[in-house]
């Protein structure tokens, strides 16, 4: 049985194979990207999931990358 919260809570945060998908990443980078602090991860209910707002925060640190490094 679905509460209206767990509805709501994938349009607000996903996966890690979900984000890899969506960015054409690999697990494997994901993962590392998780271990070295780049992407977090957020517990809800036991199950790791990438915030929505997380997910913007890291974007924003590569577009700020790109732009240092071009």
């Amino acid at each position: 049985l679905m509460t209206h919260t767990d509805q709501k809570t994938p349009l607000e945060s996903s996966t890690i194979p979900n984000f890899a998908n969506r960015h054409s990443l690999s697990l494997s980078t994901v993962y590392r990207l998780i271990k070295e602090g780049d992407v977090l991860v957020t517990k809800i209910r036991g199950l790791s999931r990438i915030l929505k707002s997380d997910e913007v925060i890291w974007i924003d640190s590569l577009q700020k990358k790109i732009h240092r490094e071009g």
